[in-house]
């Protein structure tokens, strides 16, 4: 969203401790652009995805996407560990701020 050529590629493998460094990093920059200004939610942000491809988008939908995301892999690992035999923990959000 900066502009800036992410660090790491999508499928790369690092250590636990490589991915809590990168983890930081990428939350307390997330953290700012959570609360960036009215109007900059608004702007429109030019972007290429892992396939080169080019889009256009505004930058309140880019951090919408985001929130998201995570649904989307955790509801692919729950799916799988099923169909292994196995029973995924909940990770419902609403679940986790009750306990």
């Amino acid at each position: 969203m900066d502009g800036e050529k992410p660090p790491v590629g999508v499928w790369d493998e690092h250590s636990l401790s490589t991915c809590e460094h990168y983890h930081g990093l990428a939350s307390s920059g997330f953290k700012a652009k959570v609360l960036a200004q009215e109007a900059e939610i608004a702007k429109t942000i030019s972007y290429t995805n892992t396939k080169h491809e080019q889009f256009q988008n505004s930058f309140g939908d880019i951090l919408l996407h985001v929130f998201n995301h995570g649904t989307y892999h955790r509801a692919q690992i729950a799916s799988e560990m099923r169909r292994n035999g196995l029973e995924p923990i909940n990770t419902d959000y609403i679940s986790f701020v009750r306990t």
